[in-house]
């Protein structure tokens, strides 16, 4: 691990646990195989034998607010976080779990805060720079929107956010060309998030209207909303309840309305 090979250390703390053997550092490196591959309660299980053999990790306490956080659970994320920061008041990771969890919970004013806590600690975190720019677009801010998915975008040029923020501030000045190319740049990447193809789409839809393409506004409207149920129908699916044909009409509406 010090070394920088994680797949080997990873592959390492999985034998040592089948083997018997008990270390938080074992269970964290597993947590973290987890949280890669979408097993976010698996890890979340990893990470909480992690705690109860050391209580005082920011470490550990910070990947339980992350887990928490990817599960819903927003208020045990906060408290999680926060403990971490009770450790390590500089702990920039914590910072952005407790920024996350805030957001989900429409605490804006602790968003703030926490991220622009986050970059005190981390100026080049990319996700919180990302988030600013969200952020400050959401509150009529454009410039500050620019400045800091500009700061994303030169850390990592695929940022999503970012880029959804780009083609937002670009369709309201206007410049319609500037946001299409980058809306097309999203839909042809294979690895653009669910919720991120999900926003473009949605985005895309109103282009489409603006320049009067109202056959191809529909269409786009109408993937944006099957991105949407792809991207949260998880959350809502029962099928012990009801047959998967009803539930997706079901979520259509929901998301429709």
């Amino acid at each position: 691990m010090r070394a920088g090979d994680l797949g080997r250390a990873i592959g390492l703390a999985h034998r040592a646990i089948d083997s018997g053997h008990v270390d938080p550092v074992l269970f964290s490196l597993r947590a973290h195989w987890r949280k890669e591959n979408g097993r976010h309660l698996d890890a979340l299980a990893d990470l909480e034998r992690a705690r109860d053999l050391d209580p005082h990790s920011p470490e550990i306490l910070s990947g339980i607010a992350e887990c928490l956080n990817v599960l819903g659970h927003y208020r045990k994320a906060l408290r999680s976080a926060e403990d971490a920061l009770i450790r390590d008041q500089g702990f920039a990771a914590a910072w952005f779990q407790k920024a996350l969890a805030h957001q989900m919970l429409n605490e804006f004013n602790d968003v703030l805060s926490a991220l622009l806590e986050t970059l005190r600690f981390e100026p080049n975190h990319v996700d919180a720079l990302a988030r600013l720019a969200e952020l400050y677009m959401n509150q009529s801010k454009p410039e500050a929107a620019r400045v800091y998915a500009d700061r994303a975008l030169a850390l990592y040029p695929g940022h999503d956010i970012a880029h959804i923020v780009h083609i937002a501030l670009d369709m309201k000045e206007k410049r319609e060309d500037a946001a299409d190319m980058r809306i097309q740049v999203l839909l042809s990447n294979p690895r653009t998030q669910p919720v991120t193809r999900a926003n473009a789409l949605s985005q895309l839809g109103d282009l489409r209207d603006k320049q009067q393409r109202t056959a191809e506004a529909f269409r786009s409207y109408r993937e944006a909303k099957e991105a949407w149920i792809v991207a949260y129908g998880s959350q809502y699916l029962r099928p012990e309840l009801e047959p998967v044909p009803q539930m997706l009409e079901r979520l259509a509406t929901a998301f429709a309305a």
